[in-house]
């Protein structure tokens, strides 16, 4: 079953949208405004986000771009009407695909599987573990003595990547390839941002002034389990 969540300001598209893809027997989410998209992205494990038309309060360019700062979740544009220069700013704000009328259902679905599958297929579900310290990537969680960390899904991205290859450096634009899957949009203050938060969490946690990711001679960064 695939989780997937429903972007519009208008219930036409979603209204067509959502019986077919209810009897694919996908988990179906709604929004109508981009606040609603970014505050469930970061709570709920979605498989894909379906933008349709417009929303109440921001573009869908600028909550795709947004999204992209948050999660690495497939992000599907599907308009009416569309000119070749919305085509390319959705693909330049970090669209995974980009669907236009007139289009077949099935077509839609075969596109979003593919999307799907070839993201999960990228992350293999291992458990890292490092003494207290567990990455289990199945279940998408980071305990440290049994107790959780309250990751964002970008967070634990990031921290998952690192923590899959220990000493290794990744450089900043290799990382952001790995977590964000979109090629030529990269931005080394969005990757330090993100593992700021991340590493004042690890702090917070293991409450030992260790939060296992190093900088390397501002190149990027590595994973370091130490006395783990």
């Amino acid at each position: 079953m695939y989780k997937i969540l429903l972007a519009d300001s208008d219930t036409a598209y979603t209204d067509k949208l959502a019986p077919f893809l209810t009897n694919k027997n996908c988990a179906l989410l709604f929004s109508k405004s981009g606040k609603e998209v970014l505050e469930t992205a970061l709570v709920v494990t979605l498989d894909a986000v379906i933008l349709c038309g417009t929303l109440q309060d921001i573009s869908v360019f600028d909550v795709c771009r947004k999204l992209r700062d948050k999660t690495s979740v497939p992000v599907l544009f599907v308009k009416n009407l569309s000119t070749e220069e919305e085509r390319i700013g959705g693909f330049m704000a970090g669209c995974d695909d980009f669907l236009t009328e007139p289009y077949s259902l099935e077509e839609l679905w075969l596109r979003l599987c593919r999307r799907i599958e070839t993201r999960r297929r990228s992350k293999q579900f291992e458990i890292f573990r490092f003494g207290k310290l567990i990455v289990d990537t199945g279940k998408r969680m980071v305990t440290y003595s049994d107790k959780l960390c309250d990751l964002t899904p970008i967070e634990f991205d990031i921290f998952a990547a690192l923590a899959a290859n220990p000493k290794k450096v990744f450089p900043y634009d290799t990382l952001y390839d790995l977590v964000w899957h979109t090629p030529g949009i990269k931005s080394k203050h969005t990757i330090q941002v993100h593992v700021a938060r991340l590493r004042q969490k690890l702090y917070e946690l293991t409450q030992s002034g260790n939060s296992f990711i190093h900088t390397a001679n501002r190149k990027g960064y590595m994973f370091d389990p130490g006395s783990e």
